[in-house]
């Protein structure tokens, strides 16, 4: 025999040996893969389950390491190879080969109940563990991370922590916001299933901060926020944007913004800005997402979860009403009374109802805009290319002359930005431009506002 008749021999002796092999641990591969996903069905079936399904958890959620993968491998194999005995020793009894048969197929029997029996064992015991909980806090978030493909981040819940970076945001509701930390922080915690985490109205005059009050809760809580504008949805027709035409119509193929939205963002806060101003109809279909944290897509049927989002909606309805009712009710539950009376003229009493808390917004008082005369100038300064001497501003003389150059006190913060901004721009960017690197802010014998170069640079000299 040639050295070239022996190779291709060689060769075709051990292919048909590897082939062997793989038709012999092919099965065994196959149902340890079954094993492995009927694994992850059980851990999401059964309350009790086995340590390994546990631990098995555990190493989605990344907690234990390599460890957690060889045990769950074992548990797969196990109940995969209880599987092949069982099938292997039914078809040998089949076949007439009943010794060996039974025998495999008692080998299988043994290793599926090894596998499969502790959900059940001691069952009856009211002490049996409930070994999800071994993943610990936020590991079933994890899980459903590690299942779903999405970024379950934790939440921020301690309320004092919230407050604190809500108040650096918004000046002069203090009260308000420690209210919502503390009850954004316990309805995180609490989690009632079938509805929003909390459903809350910030009502008021324009500019209190109520829309910057979402923003600053959205950034705070590290989730998207969803906003929907009051003033682009004033027409029956508004709905179909929200969620989608029917079957048939115009755009149906393209769905709902509104829907879209919660489905991509799967968690965040909602902010239904001037709801007063939508039409009738958007307001009948919003009652759902209140009610039960459901919305359907009218175009597919599709139904998308709110149930992770905060629901904010802001309204100007009534704001001269409210303003008095927070500024001279000091008592919380007859103001809250008090306003949602005050809203019933705007909104039914059955949408009212579906909301957890109102807050009233007041107008900013006189410390809040010394406090934002700081906050905007060294912003102003900032964007003109120039720094504020250290003690180079009164913000209280500021305030005052502002006021009484301008009517801010009607339109809130924006109305007081505006007009600031054109009291001292002009006079920040004619220092830059002259060299200066620092300036001072005072109010001239005339009561206007000035500002004057501190520190020049010697090359504009």
């Amino acid at each position: 025999m040639t050295p070239d008749i022996q190779r291709i021999a060689g060769r075709l002796l051990l292919g048909a040996l590897l082939l062997t092999l793989l038709l012999r641990v092919l099965p065994w591969l196959l149902l340890a893969a079954v094993g492995l996903f009927g694994g992850a069905a059980l851990l999401l079936v059964l309350r009790p389950g086995p340590p390994w399904l546990a631990l098995a958890a555990e190493y989605i959620a990344g907690r234990r390491g390599w460890r957690l993968a060889w045990a769950s491998l074992v548990w797969g194999l196990t109940v995969g190879g209880g599987g092949y005995l069982l099938v292997a020793g039914l078809a040998q009894v089949a076949s007439g080969e009943l010794g060996h048969g039974l025998a495999r197929f008692a080998a299988g029997l043994a290793l599926t109940a090894v596998a499969i029996a502790p959900p059940y064992i001691h069952s009856g015991r009211q002490d049996m563990p409930d070994y999800l909980q071994l993943l610990g806090p936020g590991g079933l978030d994890a899980v459903r991370q590690a299942l779903d493909g999405v970024a379950v981040a934790a939440p921020m819940t301690a309320p004092a922590d919230l407050a604190a970076r809500l108040c650096a945001r918004v000046l002069g509701q203090d009260d308000i916001i420690e209210d919502v930390a503390a009850t954004v922080s316990r309805r995180l915690r609490l989690r009632r299933p079938g509805r929003p985490v909390c459903v809350l109205m910030f009502a008021g005059a324009t500019g209190a901060g109520k829309t910057e009050l979402c923003k600053a809760l959205a950034d705070a809580l590290d989730v998207e926020l969803v906003r929907v504008d009051g003033n682009e949805m004033t027409d029956a027709h508004s709905v179909q944007r929200l969620i989608g035409a029917p079957p048939g119509y115009v755009g149906s193929d393209q769905g709902g913004q509104l829907t879209g939205a919660i489905a991509r963002a799967r968690r965040g806060v909602l902010l239904l800005d001037e709801i007063e101003k939508a039409h009738p109809r958007v307001m009948d279909v919003l009652m759902g997402l209140l009610d039960e944290g459901r919305l359907t897509e009218q175009s597919t049927g599709t139904t998308v979860d709110a149930r992770d989002f905060v629901v904010v909606m802001t309204t100007n309805a009534a704001h001269q009403d409210i303003a008095a009712i927070a500024r001279d009710e000091p008592d919380p539950v007859a103001r809250a009374a008090r306003v949602k009376d005050a809203l019933l003229r705007y909104f039914r009493a059955e949408q009212l109802a579906r909301i957890d808390a109102i807050y009233p917004f007041r107008p900013l008082d006189f410390c809040a805009r010394v406090a934002l005369v700081l906050l905007l100038l060294a912003r102003f300064a900032h964007e003109a290319g120039v720094e504020i001497a250290p003690g180079g501003v009164d913000p209280r003389a500021v305030a005052e002359a502002l006021a009484a150059q301008a009517k801010v006190a009607d339109y809130g913060v924006r109305e007081f930005s505006r007009a600031l901004e054109a009291a001292v721009m002009d006079g920040l960017l004619t220092a830059r431009e002259a060299g200066a690197r620092q300036v001072r802010i005072g109010v001239g014998g005339d009561g206007r506002i000035v500002v004057q170069a501190d520190r020049v640079t010697r090359s504009a000299l």
